[in-house]
């Protein structure tokens, strides 16, 4: 079946009523995982006193380990992927503005340490962001006498510093189509078919997790088929393509409405007109 496709409307408001991944540098094996974090994501005041937040480290080993935590900058790729730099790479993060404590923590068998991340810049108009890289601290090489090659475990604890006021804004920018990519479920040489293309933009103050739903709807207007994905976190000022592979329909025309829920009052909507043929 091969598909012929016009656009549409390409941006369009639909009004309703009003209403961090798992971010591993490395997935270690259960063999390895000797720092456990309780938190992946902490939140932070950037107005008042109270602008601190804390998580916990722990040694699930069963020998004595030392953990080092340092602060690093992160940023989301197009494709929601996540990238983690050294402190000062990133425009937008607040690295140099955040403090953490301790930066070394000694855990024996079991034991666990409350680590502190404190904001301490000015308030801001718009949300800044960083990391904690949680590890071990690095321990002398054995003397053998040959060269041998390392690697190191890494867990990224990612911090939000909330703005002043929050500003919360989305929109479908554009709409395509290209040649199907796969998911992290599919064979990574699976390219057959073809993705419907959302090109996104954060226009807000703070990072959302929106909801995009995919809906193929027949010359009736009836939904033949319906698509979502959960979660697509844009950082403010963050562009996003996101994508998703058109199912198997029988040949006609459809109208392919792609809706975005992003938690403000209204949602967002974009339109591609598709015609499929035998």
């Amino acid at each position: 079946m091969s598909a012929v496709f016009e656009r549409g409307v390409q941006r369009a408001r639909v009004i309703v009523l009003a209403g961090c991944v798992v971010s591993l540098m490395m997935l270690p094996s259960r063999a390895e995982a000797q720092i456990e974090v309780d938190q992946l994501e902490v939140f932070v005041s950037s107005v008042g006193t109270n602008r601190q937040a804390s998580f916990r480290v722990r040694n699930s080993s069963g020998e004595p380990v030392t953990a080092n935590l340092t602060l690093a900058d992160w940023q989301r790729g197009i494709d929601g992927t996540n990238e983690f730099l050294e402190a000062g790479s990133v425009s937008g993060a607040c690295t140099g503005k955040v403090t953490l404590f301790p930066q070394l923590a000694s855990l024996g068998p079991g034991e666990s340490q409350v680590v502190r991340v404190s904001y301490v810049g000015d308030s801001i108009e718009t949300q800044c962001w960083a990391a904690v890289m949680v590890g071990l601290a690095a321990r002398p090489p054995a003397s053998t006498g040959s060269v041998g090659i390392s690697s190191e475990v890494r867990q990224a604890v990612k911090i939000y510093v909330a703005p002043v006021t929050t500003t919360l804004s989305v929109r479908v920018e554009d709409l395509d189509v290209g040649t199907h990519r796969p998911t992290i479920t599919e064979a990574p040489g699976d390219s057959a078919g073809t993705d419907v293309i959302a090109n996104l933009k954060n226009f807000g103050n703070v990072q959302v997790r929106a909801k995009v739903r995919v809906e193929y709807r027949a010359t009736t207007d009836s939904v033949v088929a319906r698509m979502e994905d959960s979660d697509v976190p844009m950082l403010p000022g963050a562009a996003r393509l996101w994508r998703t592979k058109i199912p198997e329909l029988p040949a006609g025309r459809y109208v392919v409405l792609v809706v975005v829920d992003y938690g403000g009052a209204e949602l967002v909507a974009g339109q591609l007109e598709l015609e499929l043929t035998p």
